[in-house]
Parts: structure tokens; sequence; C-alpha cells
């Protein structure tokens, strides 16, 4: 078995070494990357079976409401009087035991509930955009953006409750957008369009 490894590495070798076989790259063989960092979304979205993939992204989000240790079920049921934040101290589930003592503040509050929020939130924002031009039937197109609005309310309403002042973001963001410094939303703005959402929905 040695052997023959051995004879193919040689051969391999002999024609790299003759030219016979030219795996190396060129300039003409490069392109311009006019989206580097960035998803490109006119590749996307182009049909209902990719506009269908979106929408699972947008629902993805939900896992939030049960998945794992950050849920906003725990969070939300620890701000109530179904349950006692307890464990070994206060910094045992920290962010569970701010919700408890209704004092959350940056440094125990799971930056995943931002992130995670505004991710569907922006999913959704790309579908609604999108779906007007993608190739399928009005009611499936109808029922999609339908789906994005309700999904971009849910994540608006917990936004709103769990920070009270939040941006409110109703379209793509590019990468050249200046995202650090987009102004946040008074509560009444973000309730009005999660009402909008709904009915539009």
């Amino acid at each position: 078995m040695k052997n023959k490894i051995y004879k193919i590495s040689v051969a391999v070798s002999l024609l790299l070494g003759t030219g016979l076989v030219n795996v190396a790259c060129n300039n003409s063989n490069l392109e311009d990357v006019e989206y580097k960092g960035a998803f490109d979304t006119n590749n996307f979205f182009r049909n209902e079976q990719e506009c269908f993939f979106a929408l699972i992204g947008t629902y993805d989000v939900l896992r939030k409401y049960a998945g794992g240790f950050e849920n906003m079920v725990t969070f939300f049921n620890a701000g109530s009087d179904d349950f006692y934040a307890g464990g070994g101290s206060s910094t045992d589930g920290a962010g569970i035991q701010g919700f408890s003592n209704f004092q959350i503040n940056p440094n125990i509050m799971p930056v995943s509930y931002w992130r995670d929020y505004y991710q569907g939130i922006s999913r959704a924002n790309v579908l609604i955009e999108k779906i007007p031009q993608a190739n399928m039937s009005d009611a499936v197109k109808s029922r999609f953006t339908a789906e994005a609005k309700a999904l971009r309310a849910l994540y608006y309403f917990d936004l709103v409750r769990t920070f009270k002042n939040v941006p409110l973001i109703l379209k793509e963001i590019k990468a050249s957008d200046d995202y650090y410094n987009i102004p946040q939303a008074a509560p009444s703005e973000v309730y009005t369009q999660i009402e909008s959402d709904l009915l539009a929905a």
C-alpha cells in the first residue's frame, strides 16, 4: 500500500512540476467582488422557494421563547410572581435575578435579547421589501408578507416591553448605513407600528 501511495505522489509531483497540470491562480481568474462582508440580496428572494427559506429564517428567532437558558418564558416569569429567581446568589443567572428584582441593566442583561430580536426584525424587513419582485402568486406573496409583519410586530412587542425605548427600524439596513447611530423611538411609536403591522397582517 505504501508503495502505491509513493508512486501516486511521485506522478502528481511530476505532473505539477512539468506544468501539465496548472492549478495556479492569475489575475484573469479573479473578479472584483462588490459585496465584501455583506449578503447580496439581489441574488436571492427571486421565487417562492427562496422567499420561503427567508421566512423560515424570520421564524427562527421564535426559539427565544423556550430554547436554552436565556429564554423569554423564564425571564418574563421571573418578573412576575410565578416563581422566585433563587440560585446560589444574586450573580447566579444575573439576568433572571435582574428581571425578578426589576433591575435590569446593560451588565446583567444578556446581549442575545437585543441581538436576536433585531436579527428577526431585519430578516422580516428585507423579506417585506423583496417579496413584491419575487416570481410567485399574489396569494403567496400576501401570505408571506402577512407572516413577516406579524413576526416583526411580535419581536418589537417583546423589545419595547423589555427595554422601553428602542430603535424602530422598518427597512433593510445596508452595510454602508450608519447603523450605530439609529435614534430610539418613543414606546408609543413602536406600539403604533405593532398595531399597524398586525392590522395589515
